[in-house]
This record gives structure tokens, C-alpha cells and sequence, in this order.
């Protein structure tokens, strides 16, 4: 008899979910650059398959953000509103260390000194957990993470707005990507560290499993990611590494730290929904950003749904998301 069986979650989904609850983004399963570039702060695009793929950047004032990947460039960026880049810099969000989802239950962790790697001595971490979640994640860092992230400002938001259907048409009209809207994006902050990373993603666990991570938290060598399970799981576990995470005489870490690994990004994302003109009455401020140019008559001012506010007429309202969780 045929069946139908449902799959497991994609490993970059339950990477994602699994990491969601150290606030620092979207974390990202392919964090290395795409071909379409390195995400960089203004980009529009859209996550694929764990990885970030770049359509165009919106500061035209940076040459080295553009993107040549696709063989249609989009030329019709509207200039952006002065000082809405503003960045908020912070030096290591992530040390060198292991970051485990919730349902991770630490088994053993010690640590010892290792004086191998060079003149100076350094810390290494051993930890073993056991999985007691269907699904979870682990990220091993060797090298610390910096972080990038714009303060939040209306007048960009609002920009964001105006222009969004034209980058969706963009998208999904000249290089036909199969995309939803609200699956169009920003970049509005990152979190990159070294080549230096590990990560494992498990799901549908039966039973229980193990994952064991052992490395020098503080220099370049010895790190290992490795796992076990007692019984049965019936999704896969799923583990990737950095370049540089394991010693490779061909592939040397460079002298110079080079922390292009984009291992979460924050977004702004847009939604269309149908409302009801007196909950926007109610509850609008700038986070649920009405759009004036629905076709809709009238001047699309307050009079005007205050005027309309009894006949509970439903109106396409955009609505701004983003990992900073702004309220709607």
C-alpha cells in the first residue's frame, strides 16, 4: 500500500528555529559568501536554502556593495533618505565558545590548559548534551563574532514601504525567482565571525542523542563535533564547518583575521494584509505602515479612515517585520 510520509524539517530550518532564541537573527546554515556577494547591511534579498542571496544593495554610495551576479542588474534604486544608515557596532555578541538551542541538556563540561598551540597558553572546552528536543541545534565558535546592526528609524522603514513592490517585481517579473513577498528582504544587521565555526542540526529524534563538542576555545587547533544516539532517530543529523576549522596544511588561516562568515543577519520584511479600518484606527503607529498608494480614494489621511471607520471596509495594510520584533 502507497504512503505518503511528511519529511523532517529542512536542516537549515531547524538550524534557524533552533537558534532563534539567542536574538541575535536569522541564523544562517550556508553562513559562508554567496556567489552573489557577502551580506552587507542595506542589501535586498532573500534567504535560499540556508544561505543569503543578494539582488542589490541600497547604498549606491558604496561601490563594493554592488552586485554583478545577475545578468539583469536592478537600476531603479531610489535614493535613500540621508542618515538613515546608522550603524550600531558591537565587539564580540559571541565569544569563542558552544551555543546550544534549547532541549540541549549539558551532560559534562570541563576544561583544561593547552600550552601546544604556541607561547601562550589557552583555554579548552570539552562539553558532551544530550538532545531531549524533537528538533535542535549546536554552533561552535572558535573565533569571536562582531556585530553590525542599523538603529531603528522610521523614515527608513517608511522607505522600505514605498518601494517594496517595485523590488518584488523585480524579483520575481525580470528574474523570475518563485518568491513570496514577505520572503523579500533587508539586511538591517549581521553577526560574522572566522572560517573557524562548526554546526550540527538534528530532528524527529525518538529517543535521545548525544552530541559532543571538544576544542581550544581560544586558539586554532583541536576542535571536534562528533555524536551518538541510544536507540533510534528518524530525521537525520546534519553538521557543516568553517574552512578553517579543522587544520589543513593546503588551506592555511590567514594572519590577518578575515570575518566574513555571516553567521546570522537581521531583516526587514514585508507583509500584506487585509485589515479592518477601525483596528487601524485603534492601534496604528509606525510600525503598521498604511499604504497610500493601494488605489484607494480619498487623500488616504486620518479624516479620511475615520470617515470610513463604521463601515469596516478591509484595506491592504503593509506591515513591517523584522527580527528586532517590532510591535504590531
Amino acid at each position: 500500500m502507497f504512503r505518503l510520509h511528511r519529511l523532517p524539517p529542512a536542516p537549515d530550518e531547524i538550524y534557524s528555529s533552533s537558534l532563534a532564541t539567542f536574538h541575535e537573527g536569522h541564523a544562517l546554515w550556508y553562513p559562508e559568501p554567496h556567489e552573489s556577494g557577502e551580506p552587507q547591511i542595506g542589501d535586498v534579498g532573500f534567504i535560499h536554502r540556508g544561505a543569503f542571496i543578494r539582488l542589490f544593495n541600497l547604498d549606491t554610495s558604496a561601490p563594493e556593495k554592488k552586485v554583478t551576479f545577475w545578468p539583469v542588474p536592478f537600476d531603479d534604486i531610489k535614493p535613500l533618505p540621508p542618515h538613515v544608515l546608522q550603524i550600531d557596532r558591537r565587539h564580540r555578541p559571541l565569544v569563542p565558545d558552544h551555543y546550544c538551542s534549547h532541549g540541549m541538556e549539558s551532560k559534562e563540561i570541563h576544561a583544561s590548559v593547552d600550552a601546544t598551540a604556541g607561547a601562550s597558553m589557552s583555554l579548552a572546552l570539552t562539553a558532551a548534551y544530550k538532545c531531549k528536543s524533537t528538533q535542535s541545534a549546536v554552533l561552535a565558535l572558535k573565533s569571536e563574532a562582531h556585530a553590525e546592526t542599523l538603529f531603528e528609524n522610521q523614515v527608513l522603514e517608511n522607505y522600505i514601504v514605498r518601494n517594496h513592490d517595485t523590488w518584488y517585481t523585480y524579483a520575481t517579473g525580470v528574474l523570475g525567482h518563485r518568491l513570496k513577498q514577505e520572503n523579500l528582504v533587508v539586511i538591517c544587521g549581521w553577526v560574522k565571525t572566522e572560517a573557524d565555526w562548526a554546526a550540527a542540526a538534528f530532528s524527529n529524534i525518538s529517543s535521545s542523542s548525544h552530541v559532543s563538542v571538544e576544542g581550544n576555545a581560544g586558539g586554532v587547533a583541536g576542535m571536534e563535533l562528533g555524536g551518538s544516539h541510544s536507540k533510534s532517530v528518524t530525521g537525520p543529523r546534519m553538521q557543516r564547518q568553517g574552512r578553517h576549522y579543522l587544520p589543513d596544511a593546503s588551506h592555511p588561516c590567514p594572519v590577518e583575521p578575515t570575518r566574513d562568515q555571516c553567521m546570522f543577519v537581521k531583516r526587514y520584511g514585508v507583509r500584506k494584509r487585509l485589515w479592518i479600518f477601525k483596528k487601524i484606527v485603534a492601534s496604528a503607529d509606525y510600525h503598521q505602515l498604511l499604504d497610500m498608494d493601494d488605489g484607494r480614494s480619498g487623500s488616504g489621511g486620518k479624516g479620511a479612515i475615520a470617515q470610513e471607520e463604521d463601515n469596516l471596509i478591509g484595506a491592504n495594510v503593509l506591515e513591517l517585520e523584522s527580527e528586532v520584533r517590532l510591535s504590531l
